[in-house]
């Protein structure tokens, strides 16, 4: 589910709705596929992508954890120098696992002085 106990069920179809210019509501989740494909990272991995660093929360249930399971996989594929943190024990807000989050800062020091010089 995209929806956590932080969220109201009406206040997710509004963030999707903003995000993807398709006013989501319950009946209607199918037709707003083509919609949230215009706005998934998915759409968008080719061999030309930046270096990219993922984290996900295997607890998570804003983000079904696959989601970022394909991205890697993608990413993969294609190629794209990436880091896939997975932070056993988070939900959506990383910061309940310490030891991933600290690896996180120390991958996006070391990308940011390798890739943004």
């Amino acid at each position: 589910s995209y929806i956590d106990g932080d969220f109201e069920e009406d206040t997710a179809y509004n963030l999707f709705s903003m995000a993807c210019g398709y006013k989501f509501t319950k009946d209607n989740l199918n037709d707003a596929i083509p919609y949230l494909a215009e706005v998934s990272p998915v759409t968008y991995v080719s061999s030309a992508c930046v270096p990219t660093i993922l984290g996900h929360g295997k607890n998570d249930t804003t983000v079904n954890f696959s989601q970022s399971e394909k991205l890697d996989a993608l990413l993969t594929q294609y190629g794209v120098k990436h880091e896939f943190v997975v932070f056993p024990t988070a939900g959506h807000n990383l910061s309940s696992d310490t030891d991933q989050s600290n690896k996180v800062y120390s991958l996006i020091t070391e990308y940011a002085n390798t890739y943004l010089k």
